[in-house]
């Protein structure tokens, strides 16, 4: 439904999932994951907080935490997110990610790790890609560090390759500077 833009009906298809099935963590994921493309952002924190108290290691909740994050403009907490995200990926993922979050904090050349960053493919949900983040993490990096060219970039990628993430992006609350874009 995040794909046809009615978030309501997603938010609350996935809390009544959450209620029949109150300890999965994939539908208490997809339940958090509705919140925040509809900007219901406390909601989706505390969701992913109590699904971490649980299982410290969740990819889907350490990815959200890092878009929540850049989402609040609080780069220290996605610097930190980001690297216990891809702890555990490889040096190439790690280092990068490193990168990442000194650029978000500040520190480090913005312009040649976009570069990288764009040369190389979100992992978790492109079977090619080696970075463990996904196409809305990259493109909310990409705009927190005023690149909204490589944003734009990455949303055509996806559209071509993995058009059904696509589609959830377009409606996703966090994307409205994109909204007017040409491609977007």
């Amino acid at each position: 439904l995040d794909s046809e833009g009615e978030q309501a009906k997603a938010i609350e298809l996935a809390r009544r999932a959450t209620r029949l099935d109150p300890v999965s963590l994939v539908v208490r994921d997809a339940y958090a994951r509705a919140l925040s493309h509809a900007g219901r952002d406390a909601e989706a924190r505390a969701v992913c907080d109590a699904m971490l108290s649980e299982d410290p290691g969740w990819r889907g909740c350490l990815g959200l935490v890092f878009d929540l994050a850049i989402g609040r403009k609080d780069h220290a907490a996605a610097a930190a997110a980001l690297r216990k995200l891809v702890a555990g990926s490889g040096p190439v993922g790690e280092a990068l990610a490193v990168q990442m979050g000194e650029v978000l904090e500040g520190r480090g050349d913005a312009q040649a790790t976009a570069l990288h960053f764009s040369r190389m493919q979100p992992g978790s949900d492109d079977p090619e890609g080696y970075l463990p983040v996904n196409s809305r993490s990259a493109m909310l990096w990409y705009l927190a560090i005023g690149r909204k060219d490589l944003a734009l970039e990455s949303f055509a990628a996806h559209a071509r390759k993995l058009p059904h993430i696509a589609r959830k992006l377009v409606f996703d609350s966090h994307f409205e500077a994109l909204r007017c874009e040409p491609g977007y």
